[in-house]
């Protein structure tokens, strides 16, 4: 009985400790965030429809004539504007040396952007 428990207390995985590095990156992205009530940042996900469209299809989103893959857009933070996503893109590349760019969403009605790696 003594061994199953010393073999269990063994298995624990190790607390993980958020870094300096994640807390800061987390503080910019929140900065220039569209934020809801409760000051968390909104992120960007797929609508209703589109999920049923990819449940029944696993080929791209045909806007028009024109096929966009947004899935690469799932959940990543919606930045208030042009403006805002220029200046994270700009912060974030200068506090851990990847390139980054701000970009509209394809799947945005109201115009709203995200910053990624170039």
């Amino acid at each position: 009985m003594g061994s199953q428990r010393a073999r269990a207390l063994r298995r624990r995985p190790a607390e993980r400790k958020p870094t300096d590095l994640g807390q800061r990156i987390r503080a910019i992205v929140a900065r220039h965030a569209r934020l809801d009530d409760h000051g968390v940042p909104i992120k960007c996900g797929p609508s209703r429809p589109e999920r049923a469209r990819r449940a029944t299809t696993p080929d791209p989103v045909v806007v028009g004539a024109k096929k966009m893959q947004v899935s690469g857009n799932d959940y990543k933070v919606i930045l208030l504007d042009e403006a805002h996503a220029k200046a994270c893109a700009r912060e974030l590349e200068a506090l851990d040396g990847k390139p980054r760019r701000a970009y509209p969403c394809p799947r945005s009605k109201s115009g709203h952007f995200h910053t990624g790696t170039r």
